[in-house]
């Protein structure tokens, strides 16, 4: 191959956090503001780490919520936002990526009960929710299990990537926030399992 540039990344390797925050950065920004706009306030939320989730975090401002963020980026923004009650999980702190992993998270997420999860993934094909950390993916199921509702944060190229740790099947969401450039036929499908699709 000539001319191209070719990923040194392996297929079940994950994208560093410094690159994933610049990538896609105005469609997570509007994806970030329309998953905040569901929120009422007065809810109790957890929210997951990843850069699509920190923008949710970010669209929080003038919001008078309960958060537990899984992700020191997230933290340090709600710390800074007047209204925003900050509840912190256990656990311990992944590298570069500053989320919180391990059984002192889930164990954190199995004592409460929010409102909302916020959720954030790797991949979507397959009509599965992927994560690539296995320790990831145990605290995204802990978060779902701890929340009455899942709204999923997910720009469209997710549709054609997978990852290695399955979290749930995307008929099991309620919300997907994404952008206009959905697959088709995974827009239906969505709509067919009665998940509520909103693009931006």
């Amino acid at each position: 191959m000539r001319g191209g540039a070719v990923s040194l990344l392996l297929r079940a390797e994950e994208p560093p956090f410094s690159v994933r925050i610049v990538a896609a950065g105005s469609t997570k920004r509007q994806i970030g503001r329309a998953a905040a706009d569901l929120l009422a306030d007065g809810e109790s939320v957890v929210l997951d780490s990843g850069t699509t989730a920190l923008e949710v975090a970010r669209c929080l401002a003038g919001r008078r919520v309960t958060v537990m963020p899984l992700s020191l980026h997230a933290a340090s923004v709600l710390a800074q936002i007047d209204g925003v009650r900050l509840l912190m999980a256990g656990g311990e702190v992944r590298p570069g990526e500053l989320s919180l992993v391990g059984p002192l998270a889930t164990s954190s997420l199995a004592t409460l009960r929010f409102d909302t999860a916020v959720m954030s993934c790797c991949g979507l094909a397959d009509g599965q929710v992927t994560a690539h950390d296995l320790g990831d993916a145990e605290v995204k199921r802990a978060m779902r299990a701890s929340a009455s509702r899942t709204i999923l944060v997910a720009d469209s190229s997710k549709f054609a990537r997978s990852a290695t740790a399955v979290v749930c099947e995307t008929s099991e969401l309620d919300v997907l926030v994404t952008d206009s450039s959905v697959p088709t036929e995974a827009a239906a499908a969505l709509r067919g399992f009665g998940v509520e699709l909103l693009s931006v």
